[in-house]
């Protein structure tokens, strides 16, 4: 079986390279809102939980460590989807500047801030949840004697 290629018409080869490259860059920023959109449902679900669930169920212990198991999930698939669209990007970047001397290479300082920033918000926003999650269920009063009151002498 013989595999078809079309040329792209010669004065379309410009906007052929930055449409690849915009695609590449819009999955970026795909992935970090699909991030955004997960975690608003999963923090408003352990919110809703705790507003409805009495302090003293059980399952609220549960559903926490789920929440947070399932957020650290989403965050992890989402980095790692931002980390592959990011190599491709820099990878289709790299080979255009090798065949087109007049295209730049890509400047690693400079164009992973806003990857750099969106991973950290990630990090942020997991340790965040783990420590900050409204399903902890409340601490027990102490039973223990308070110091200030006095004690029976023996």
């Amino acid at each position: 079986m013989t595999q078809k290629t079309y040329a792209v018409p010669e004065g379309n080869h410009y906007d052929n390279i930055t449409n690849h490259l915009r695609y590449l860059n819009d999955k970026i920023v795909d992935a970090f809102n699909q991030f955004i959109t997960l975690t608003t449902a999963i923090v408003g679900g352990a919110i809703y939980l705790e507003t409805t669930l009495d302090a003293a169920d059980a399952r609220r212990n549960g559903l926490r460590y789920s929440a947070i198991a399932l957020l650290v999930v989403v965050g992890i698939a989402s980095a790692v989807l931002m980390w592959a669209n990011d190599k491709s990007w820099h990878a289709y970047r790299e080979k255009l500047s090798q065949l087109f001397p007049e295209i730049d290479p890509p400047k690693k300082v400079t164009r992973k801030t806003a990857e750099r920033l969106m991973y950290l918000l990630i990090v942020v926003t997991c340790l965040g949840f783990i420590f900050a999650n409204p399903l902890v269920s409340p601490k027990p009063a102490s039973t223990s004697p308070s110091s200030n009151q006095p004690t029976a002498a023996p």
